[in-house]
């Protein structure tokens, strides 16, 4: 049993983030998972850290 706690950040997808074949364009994905992944931190991370360090995204791999 996992004791995660929730996190939901609502994206909104807008038209120009469909593309050609009607899915949504890979860049569109990546920036909402980039601002999850920010919001997340933000918000549970202890604030002297939050000060002191910054977020970056090692690896981006899509399937």
């Amino acid at each position: 049993m996992s004791n995660a706690i929730p996190h939901l950040v609502p994206i909104t997808v807008d038209p120009i983030d469909i593309d050609f074949m009607g899915h949504v364009n890979n860049a569109s994905y990546l920036k909402w998972v980039q601002d999850a992944v920010i919001n997340h931190w933000r918000a549970f991370a202890p604030a002297d850290a939050v000060d002191a360090h910054l977020w970056v995204a090692l690896k981006h791999e899509i399937t």
